[in-house]
């Protein structure tokens, strides 16, 4: 178990979607979850696709929203952009952890899409693997060009705000889960989370709340369900989208011989369509489930002028400002900061 909340009043999660910006504060009393404030901005389609004019947008409506709704304090955790952020796993030998600084250094500077040498690198070390019967440490590599960092500092600084973290979207995500992911009962369960986004889809295995795999998927779940215009090619993306997923699974499955993924938690905006889950259940052969940490929160704060959360719905999309707000709260924060990116 996690533990007591440290302190009653938590960090502002900001999470900068492709589509939507939303921000979420909670505060704690006597163990219960409540909501301070939520709020929620479209971006507009024609910014999409502009990031000079999108991260202008940003800060005026940060600052508009921060003033519409009751956020307390300045203490703000962030994560940036998923698509500022390059995933990669490498296999390396055993060794110690300074030689494996260097190595995924060097490794990063053969394999990133851009100048290692002006990039933000970490890496997740996912666990021991065995290769052609070697010992082997599976290593997740998480790249940022230095341009894309010094745009979120700017916004950060622009704001004014006392920046907590700046995290990446798969351990605000595991964030968010921490409370089941650390149960005894689940500790070794590898747990396959499907971020069905609007741009992209975003794979996160986990082995308890460790991060053992992750990957994006360049289908977007609006794709293969719109909710207007043509379906004719619905089949098609789905089948695309589902083998996709079966190659994360068979990675895993592969690497981690003795762990095999035994569960889907479908998050993210399409996560409500149910039939999109049923078919992604059915053809991966795994049990599947929406995954909605906001239920966490007590349910008499979750609805009111304060917030801009719905009533009667799946809140699946609000899982990473869910995650960044929670950051804080807990008395074992430090199991966060091992996966944590900080510029």
């Amino acid at each position: 178990m996690l533990g007591f909340f440290r302190q009653k009043e938590g960090p502002i999660g900001i999470d900068l979607g492709s589509s939507s910006i939303k921000m979420m504060q909670l505060n704690a009393n006597d163990g219960t979850l409540r909501l301070t404030a939520a709020a929620y901005a479209d971006v507009p389609v024609e910014l999409r696709n502009e990031p000079r004019k999108l991260h202008e947008w940003q800060v005026r409506t940060i600052k508009q929203l921060l003033a519409e709704k009751p956020f307390k304090g300045r203490r703000a955790s962030t994560c940036l952009p998923n698509r500022d952020v390059v995933v990669q796993h490498l296999r390396l030998a055993k060794m110690s952890p300074e030689q494996l600084n260097h190595s995924v250094g060097q490794l990063a500077l053969e394999r990133l899409p851009f100048d290692a040498e002006n990039a933000l690198l970490r890496h997740i070390v996912a666990g021991e693997i065995y290769q052609a019967a070697n010992p082997m440490t599976e290593v997740i590599l998480l790249a940022a060009a230095n341009d894309a960092v010094e745009q979120h500092l700017d916004l950060i600084e622009r704001l004014r705000i006392d920046i907590d973290s700046v995290n990446v979207e798969l351990c605000a995500m595991l964030s968010s889960f921490a409370f089941v992911l650390h149960d005894k009962q689940h500790a070794n369960d590898a747990t396959m989370f499907v971020d069905l986004g609007h741009t992209t889809t975003k794979v996160v295995i986990a082995h308890g709340p460790h991060v053992a795999f992750s990957r994006p998927i360049n289908i977007a779940g609006k794709d293969a369900f719109p909710p207007n215009g043509d379906k004719s090619n619905t089949k098609n993306i789905l089948e695309q989208l589902c083998n996709e997923l079966k190659r994360c699974v068979h990675y895993h499955d592969i690497a981690f011989a003795n762990r095999s993924v035994s569960r889907i938690v479908l998050i993210g905006g399409m996560a409500r369509n149910h039939k999109l889950g049923l078919y992604v259940a059915k053809q991966l052969g795994l049990p599947a489930h929406v995954g909605d940490p906001v239920l966490r929160i007590n349910e008499t704060t979750r609805i009111g002028p304060h917030s801009d959360l719905e009533s009667e719905l799946f809140y699946s999309d609000w899982t990473i400002a869910f995650g960044l707000a929670l950051s804080g709260m807990w008395t074992a924060r430090n199991k966060f900061n091992k996966t944590r990116m900080t510029a």
